[in-house]
């Protein structure tokens, strides 16, 4: 016998063969995150536990004993849905930066292209554009061959290294060290 429940954002399907009942939740949820398949019946509820992604969606499948079911309130079945229990929100980045990938492709040089890491922040400038790169003393200096060029910035709690560059990826002295300062400290 098979029962299909129309749930909120998908589909439940359980399928009783003989003592068993294959239970298949498959959701197309409007916010990407974990979600929990939960199992409904009139006397309870049943956390079948986390739907994994398949094809475009969420899919969980379960086979679950008809006395198992009896006995935590879910049989007969009476529905289910899909719970958020964390929210994939947007990645949160400082004002007027957002995430770059495929760096090496911003650089003529060969050197720059090969060391630069796979993403940073990044940033268009007036005369080009900014990287910036998680730092702390005890980590990986990143792109070592523009160590001069660097600038230590706060960015909402977090250090960076900063790095500007004209169009090409070539490298620019900081502001701060135009007039004689030094850009890391």
């Amino acid at each position: 016998m098979e029962q299909v429940f129309h749930i909120d954002h998908g589909t439940l399907v359980c399928r009783t063969r003989g003592n068993q009942v294959e239970v298949t939740m498959t959701l197309r949820p409007p916010t990407s995150g974990l979600y929990r398949g939960i199992l409904c019946g009139k006397n309870g509820r049943l956390d079948l536990g986390t739907l994994l992604p398949e094809g475009e969606g969420l899919r969980l499948s379960r086979t679950l004993t008809l006395d198992y079911l009896r006995r935590c309130g879910c049989w007969p079945v009476t529905g289910g849905r899909g719970e958020l229990r964390y929210a994939f929100g947007a990645k949160k980045f400082p004002q007027g930066w957002g995430e770059r990938t495929n760096l090496p492709h911003l650089f003529t040089d060969p050197v720059l292209a090969e060391c630069v890491e796979k993403s940073a922040l990044w940033r268009q400038d007036a005369n080009g554009f900014s990287l910036a790169f998680p730092w702390a003393p005890q980590a990986p200096f990143p792109l070592v061959p523009a160590f001069c060029f660097a600038r230590v910035e706060e960015m909402e709690g977090r250090t960076r290294l900063v790095f500007s560059f004209r169009e090409g990826g070539w490298p620019m002295m900081p502001p701060s060290c135009q007039n004689g300062e030094s850009g890391v400290q």
